[in-house]
């Protein structure tokens, strides 16, 4: 292959990463909730990791960190009566750049305490990628 082959597949390959890398802004919170109040915790997760812990209290903790873009955020932790939605979506763009992940997946964390017993409904619509982390939690 010639040199001006390879710089010309260099300078495409980095002006490409230049407009889907970096795009996003950093976003990172936490919510904590009483077990007493929760009976179901439900979890729609599109693409960010998951991680399950045990808390070191009584109550039940959910983080999370990772890029939103256009300063729209696609998690959302809210209580519905006496069930625990978490809910994160990945909204396509008209972007195509913007659509592959060229750097680290978000993650959600959640803590639950060591003896409570809950259901846990977990929807996950990414197949090929399924990088969920249970530990246990005894």
């Amino acid at each position: 292959m010639s040199i001006k082959k390879l710089f010309l597949i260099g300078v495409l390959g980095l002006s490409f990463c230049m407009t889907g890398c970096g795009n996003g802004q950093k976003v990172d919170s936490e919510k904590e909730f009483s077990t007493n109040d929760i009976s179901e915790i439900v979890i729609n997760n599109s693409s960010w990791n998951l991680k399950i812990l045990a808390s070191s209290d009584d109550k039940i903790h959910v983080s999370y960190d990772g890029k939103i873009e256009d300063g729209v955020s696609n998690i959302q932790i809210l209580q519905n009566e006496s069930q625990l939605v978490i809910q994160q979506d990945t909204t396509s763009s008209k972007n195509i750049a913007t659509q592959f992940s060229f750097g680290k997946a978000g993650k959600i964390t959640l803590y639950i305490p060591k003896n409570t017993v809950l259901p846990l409904d977990i929807s996950k619509r990414q197949i090929l990628r399924l990088p969920l982390n249970l530990t246990p939690l005894l």
